[in-house]
């Protein structure tokens, strides 16, 4: 995907480019008589291509498409996502808590459901701390910096990690950086 980034970063100011050329080249008015269509700077009138093709849309509609479909290709091909649980506690010697809780858990994916189930004072403490599949820049940014280090390995406990909404520990179930 960093590719196909790099890429579009490269081919799109050249498409743009070239685009434009091909606007200025064509006629876009509905009529070669009408004075008010004339009148009407380029980028705001309809596109006509020679007696065939009509589109009954501006330049200026059709680039905002365009950036519009882009926005929506990247949302869906965005592959940079995480999934982990998480025990949440917002009591003052919460960070005392969460480290016990660490020594008890050691890395084991049943244990810490258990221990979120009694300790999490997040709703998610129902499904033993998960939090689901979610994307980079979704959760705080703190919690978001854990899950998505390099340097915290896959089947892990991390933590205590704190953010607005309390501290937290974190194990990483899965996680995709590409």
């Amino acid at each position: 995907s960093q590719i196909i980034i790099a890429t579009m970063t490269r081919v799109v100011p050249y498409f743009f480019l070239i685009f434009s050329h091909f606007l200025t080249s064509i006629r876009c008015n509905n009529s070669p008589h009408d004075d008010r269509v004339m009148a009407k700077s380029w980028y705001v009138r309809d596109i006509e291509i020679g007696d065939v093709v009509k589109l009954p849309i501006s330049p200026v509609t059709l680039l905002a498409l365009l950036y519009g479909l882009y926005c929506v290709y990247q949302l869906f091909t965005d592959k940079v996502f995480a999934e982990a649980s998480h025990i949440l506690v917002t009591t003052k010697d919460a960070e005392e808590i969460l480290k016990q809780l660490k020594l008890k858990i050691k890395d084991d994916p049943t244990k810490f459901a258990s221990l979120a189930s009694k300790h999490s004072e997040c709703p998610s403490k129902n499904d033993g701390g998960s939090l689901g599949k979610f994307k980079r820049n979704q959760m705080a940014p703190p919690f978001d910096r854990a899950v998505f280090d390099k340097n915290n390995p896959v089947g892990t406990t991390i933590g205590p990690v704190q953010t607005h909404f309390g501290w937290h520990l974190i194990y990483i179930q899965k996680r995709s950086l590409e």
